[in-house]
């Protein structure tokens, strides 16, 4: 993981009895649903194809963001894209 990404996730994750580590794992409950890709899309001729995957990823820009368990200020809450009445 990039320099600039782990000081990101690192404040994200505010853990009081200890450092994040590199052989630490978030489980993808802490991220919103919208950056964890599930499934491949291909195009095939005129056709997409969409394949399961097997083990979901995350989306480049993805921050851990969701704590349950926590004060509800260490929750970011997903901002909506504001809607233009035209």
């Amino acid at each position: 993981m990039p320099d600039h990404k782990w000081s990101i996730w690192s404040s994200a994750i505010s853990r009081a009895d200890r450092q994040l580590t590199a052989k630490d794992r978030v489980c993808e409950l802490h991220f919103h649903s919208e950056h964890v890709i599930r499934e491949d899309k291909f195009r095939v001729g005129n056709d997409v194809v969409v394949l399961p995957r097997q083990r979901p990823r995350l989306h480049e820009d993805a921050v851990p963001c969701i704590f349950p368990n926590l004060f509800s200020y260490l929750t970011k809450e997903r901002k909506l894209p504001r809607r233009t009445i035209v």
